[in-house]
């Protein structure tokens, strides 16, 4: 059975060839950097706030797929690294993880729109 260790943000169990997994802090502060700098710099796409006031929740979803199948295929040497808008696979990841929090932000305050 692991064991949590609360103090440094991880399982005991999380330890794999002598390497252990990030702490929990550490990919928290990964995400929060990643959505302040996307909010911050908005897209050509989209306004500031679109996706709150216009952006439904299918289109949010929509987006977050589309980044996420455009990342997979520039990892997988599919489709050109960076694409023909300037942005790599780990471009189209973070507009992917932005795009999820937005849509579970919109859920859970019962957003339809």
């Amino acid at each position: 059975m692991s064991k949590h260790n609360a103090s440094k943000g991880y399982m005991d169990s999380d330890k794999i060839d002598g390497e252990l997994a990030p702490a929990i802090s550490s990919v928290v502060a990964e995400a929060e950097e990643i959505i302040r700098r996307i909010m911050g710099q908005g897209s050509d796409k989209s306004a500031s706030g679109q996706w709150f006031h216009t952006d439904s929740r299918r289109y949010n979803a929509d987006r977050l797929i589309s980044h996420v199948t455009q990342a997979m295929m520039q990892l997988d040497g599919n489709r050109l690294n960076p694409d023909s808008s300037g942005e790599d696979a780990i471009a189209h990841l973070e507009r992917a993880l932005v795009r999820a929090v937005f849509l579970v932000y919109k859920c859970k305050r019962g957003k339809t729109l």
